[in-house]
């Protein structure tokens, strides 16, 4: 019954900058599915002898978008890079980056991933986001639009008490580019802040302490097994 009274977690964000929020809010991220997974159809029609649905039709991915915020970027920014040189310009100059020293980072990365990394930017971002006690928020990439111009490192931020919203935005081009007001930067999740648990055990350990789910397993066997007597063709 007390469950019943017991308060929602919360996430809120706001702007340090009048109205941001009305011109490009961080969105829950089904609002901001890239275009080919809008544009899939659920089930392949190309080929008739495929009768498994698409990934439009798996719960992860669904329930993956369903449980993030889209961080989208607030002002049209052009950016200069150049081997551990960077220049940006933008509409207000309030809107600003700030690059990593390459010390902090980029020197000690295996050698492949430091030659695929030209710039790490620090996007001075005009959100902030403030969570419930024992809550915080993990940093996401944007995995599944697949930019490859840049994309933001996996973190955690302790939302409840510091409350900066600055993504990292590692570039892996050289050049000339305008990047447009509202693509997606990256994503936020939602975390209880809490121990775990946390063991590994055999088989029979794990009996100890749940037998229900090798019953349950035992019956869907018996139960397919079943199945798959009735199905089969007697041969008298």
């Amino acid at each position: 019954m007390l469950s019943l009274f017991r308060k929602k977690p919360y996430i809120h964000f706001w702007s340090i900058f009048n109205d941001l929020e009305k011109v490009e809010p961080i969105t829950k991220a089904v609002k901001t599915m890239p275009d080919w997974f809008k544009n899939l159809k659920a089930y392949p029609n190309q080929d008739p002898l495929v009768d498994a649905g698409t990934v439009k039709m798996c719960p992860s991915f669904i329930q993956y978008y369903k449980s993030l915020y889209t961080l989208k970027l607030w002002c049209d920014v052009k950016l200069v890079i150049d081997d551990d040189y960077y220049e940006w310009y933008t509409p207000d100059g309030r809107f600003s980056f700030d690059a990593h020293n390459k010390v902090q980072m980029k020197d000690h990365l295996p050698e492949h991933e430091k030659n695929n990394t030209k710039i790490i930017l620090k996007a001075n971002c005009p959100w902030r986001c403030k969570t419930s006690k024992n809550y915080m928020l993990m940093q996401l990439p944007c995995t599944y639009h697949y930019n490859d111009l840049f994309d933001v490192p996996p973190g955690f931020i302790q939302t409840h008490t510091y409350h900066e919203l600055n993504p990292q935005m590692i570039f892996r081009k050289k050049g000339t580019f305008l990047l447009e007001r509202g693509i997606p930067i990256c994503h936020y999740l939602l975390v209880h802040n809490e121990e775990v648990d946390f063991k590994v055990m055999s088989r029979a350990e794990h009996f100890k302490i749940d037998p229900t789910y090798e019953d349950i397993m035992k019956t869907k066997f018996q139960r397919s097994m079943k199945e798959k007597l009735h199905d089969e063709p007697s041969e008298n």
